[in-house]
């Protein structure tokens, strides 16, 4: 299951999870109404809007370092306020 969790025909479909995830992630002030609270939504602009940009650098050229940056971008928005 891990080779076909972790293989590279699955990559694009991560990726556009990704991507989907990212833009639900700039929504979230919206949706989930704390838009008016500035710091909040700043984050989660801003983090989403840099999830879906390596996202979608992802699906132009795969590198190791997009995973990293995804992970630092996560632990990002977990310690954001």
């Amino acid at each position: 299951m891990l080779r076909t969790f972790t293989s590279d025909s699955s990559r694009p479909a991560l990726d556009v999870v990704n991507i989907i995830a990212g833009v639900a992630l700039v929504l979230s002030p919206w949706f989930l109404g704390y838009a008016a609270e500035a710091p909040a939504a700043w984050h989660a602009w801003i983090a989403g809007a840099v999830v879906v940009l390596i996202a979608a650098g992802a699906l132009l050229a795969f590198h190791a370092y997009e995973e990293w940056a995804n992970l630092v971008v996560g632990l990002w928005t977990v310690a954001a306020p």
